[in-house]
């Protein structure tokens, strides 16, 4: 392939958004969706404690909370690689 092929298949990929970035578009539309829908007081138990709230932040809080343990998960992941990597 010639260099200016490269330069052109190279010059159309930039333009593209990455395919993670369609995803969490896609997952932040069909989460607003479902907390328009959900507005509702709901009341439930942690432990001993109980709670009433609306239902939306109970979802919105749910949600925040598995981005954060998927993200602490994939760090983990990529710094034992490392280690192992190392030695």
């Amino acid at each position: 392939m010639a260099d200016n092929e490269r330069d052109i298949i190279n010059e159309d990929d930039s333009s593209k958004a990455p395919v993670w970035l369609v995803v969490a578009g896609i997952v932040v539309i069909l989460m607003a969706i479902f907390v328009g829908q959900n507005t509702e007081e709901i009341e439930f138990q942690f432990l001993t404690a109980t709670f009433t709230m609306p239902l939306w932040f109970v979802l919105v809080l749910v949600f925040v909370l598995g981005a954060i343990a998927g993200q602490a998960l994939v760090y983990m992941r990529r710094r034992r690689r490392r280690r192992a990597d190392k030695s």
